[in-house]
């Protein structure tokens, strides 16, 4: 978004094979006209994703088929994976310890609509 001003997104629903495409451009916005258009439980967020679609269509269901996305057999354990406060250590060099994933879980069920 930053770079090009471009957007490609791709909407997923649990269980449901079909997904919604949308190309587009894009802005980072943080004025309050935006903001205040997301608000949830007297909470607003610091940064807004400004989308102007210029094309939207359904993707046929065939690839989330054919890779049992939404088998539970296709599911592995969280712990397989390295949690995303890990990743971004890894990727930007930090050097302060990482947060459990168990930690980041707890935060986020307490802080899900702060207002901080």
């Amino acid at each position: 978004i930053i770079k090009t001003g471009r957007i490609g997104a791709i909407f997923l629903v649990p269980g449901i094979d079909e997904a919604l495409r949308v190309n587009g451009t894009a802005s980072l916005r943080t004025d309050e006209a935006f903001t205040s258009l997301c608000e949830v439980k007297g909470c607003y967020p610091k940064l807004v994703v400004h989308v102007v679609a210029k094309q939207v269509y359904l993707h046929c269901a065939k690839a989330v088929m054919r890779s049992g996305l939404w088998s539970a057999a296709a599911q592995v354990e969280r712990s397989v994976l390295p949690t995303m406060n890990q990743m971004l250590r890894e990727q930007t060099g930090q050097t302060a310890p990482a947060e459990s994933q168990e930690a980041m879980v707890a935060r986020h069920k307490t802080q899900l609509y702060s207002t901080t």
